[in-house]
């Protein structure tokens, strides 16, 4: 056995792992990983209490004293009967698939915070991935419709299939996370290996997304960048052109899968640059949206790139939209 508990890959730290002795593997407490399996235990098989036991070292002992020369014996029987499979370190296959679907969990959660999403998106993802799950390990499918999901969502790999359910989700919640963004954080998975998954899950929408509903309303960059500006102490009238840049650049589509939050400093930063005499602390910045002050200029940079330089232009692509029917 170890002197020390391993690493757990996931948490980057020992401090959470711990020995299961009946299942002989090593286990994180914070994330449910198992981090090693197969571990013998040195522990005594029982222990004999003598009085020479009380005068002498360690009154642990692995079996009993062999008599130098004698056959070694194993007692064969059926001495177990009647335990329960979880006190021999015997898994059922339900407790399996519920630790298997809790590291799924995790890894949504996980995911949900490199993307910049709520935890609201992420519980939106496990429901969606829980169908999925349930289909991938149904074992009394015989015939129909659910033989085709099954066979679709066995396919892909857990991982995939994570980042197929977000792309859906995030798309649906209109703040869309771009395929390129959501591969880019899974660091097992090909791109194409995403774009597979996110086929088979468009195949089967009316299963995975029909029975879920969305409570929740998204904030659009153009009201972020208003509540931003007024607290960096910045005048209205930059809140109010920094709020048409983010406008037009929904409209137009060009930063489709970005955080909002980026979309708006960069639109704030863009409105701005019309502004010679005001300039803006980059710490402030930066802790105002939530990232640095060069992805913020690099996001400025694509908007441009698009046709949207300045209030101007945002103003004419605003004209340009047609106006809904009463």
């Amino acid at each position: 056995m170890q002197d020390h508990e391993p690493t757990c890959p996931r948490c980057k730290t020992n401090a959470y792992v711990r020995l299961k002795d009946r299942a002989g593997e090593y286990t994180c407490k914070k994330c449910a990983t198992v981090v090693q399996r197969g571990i013998i235990s040195e522990d005594a098989e029982w222990r004999e209490f003598k009085d020479s036991d009380r005068r002498g070292g360690d009154p642990n002992r692995v079996g009993q004293k062999e008599d130098e020369g004698a056959i070694l014996s194993t007692r064969v029987g059926r001495t177990d009967i009647g335990m329960n499979l979880s006190t021999r370190g015997v898994y059922s296959t339900e407790e399996r698939k519920a630790e298997r679907l809790l590291r799924a969990n995790v890894e949504i959660r996980d995911l949900a915070r490199k993307l910049h999403l709520k935890q609201r998106h992420a519980q939106f993802v496990i429901e969606m991935y829980k169908r999925v799950f349930d289909v991938r390990e149904a074992t009394d499918v015989k015939e129909g419709n659910e033989v085709k999901m099954r066979k679709d969502f066995n396919g892909p790999s857990v991982e995939a299939l994570i980042g197929a359910c977000f792309y859906w989700a995030a798309k649906k919640t209109q703040v869309a996370r771009s395929i390129k963004d959501i591969s880019a954080k899974l660091t097992n998975i090909t791109h194409r290996e995403l774009k597979t998954a996110i086929k088979r899950i468009l195949k089967h929408k009316h299963y995975v997304l029909g029975p879920m509903k969305v409570e929740f309303k998204v904030t659009q960059p153009s009201q972020i960048v208003k509540r931003k500006a007024h607290q960096l102490k910045l005048s209205d009238n930059i809140g109010h052109e920094a709020a048409k840049i983010a406008e037009a650049v929904m409209l137009t589509g060009c930063m489709e899968g970005k955080p909002p939050d980026t979309i708006a400093g960069a639109c704030l930063l863009i409105a701005l640059e019309g502004h010679e005499g005001v300039k803006i602390n980059s710490e402030l910045l930066q802790a105002a949206f939530d990232a640095k002050r060069k992805t913020l200029e690099g996001r400025a940079r694509e908007i441009k790139a698009s046709g949207i330089s300045d209030y101007r232009a945002a103003l004419k692509i605003l004209a340009s939209k047609p106006k809904k029917k009463k």
